[in-house]
């Protein structure tokens, strides 16, 4: 018994300093830019968009710039709560906010105009 149970010990003993050599390519690692602090990072805003009624997280407004940004507007005012509304807006970034419905970049209006209110739809419009 003494010499199965010596035996078993080995092996695992043995099956534990075994090391494999991986073979296979590694490719170089991609350093990431630097972060600065988010003071740094506010930036102010003037872009053409459309507001839109997002149905995910909760449902809320975002703002579809015509450039292809999307913002994510903190506060919109109950009037410009208006799916397809086309708005010229002035604002400003907002990099340290997080939210639960991370979409786009959240930002804080500075000045919102309406430029053309004839594709507003019905979906999630506020009355």
């Amino acid at each position: 018994m003494r010499l199965i149970t010596g035996l078993l010990l080995t092996g695992l003993l043995a099956g534990c300093q075994t090391e494999t050599q991986d073979t296979t390519p590694q490719a170089p690692l991609q350093q990431e830019p630097a972060m600065t602090s988010s003071s740094d990072k506010t930036a102010n805003l003037i872009f053409k968009g459309t507001v839109k009624f997002k149905s995910f997280e909760g449902g809320f407004y975002a703002i579809d710039a015509h450039n292809g940004e999307k913002y994510h507007p903190m506060g919109l005012d109950k009037e410009y709560r208006r799916d397809g509304l086309i708005v010229t807006v002035e604002a400003q970034t907002i990099p340290d906010l997080m939210t639960i419905q991370q979409y786009g970049t959240p930002i804080k209006i500075l000045s919102i105009k309406v430029i053309d209110d004839s594709q507003v739809s019905e979906k999630g419009n506020e009355r």
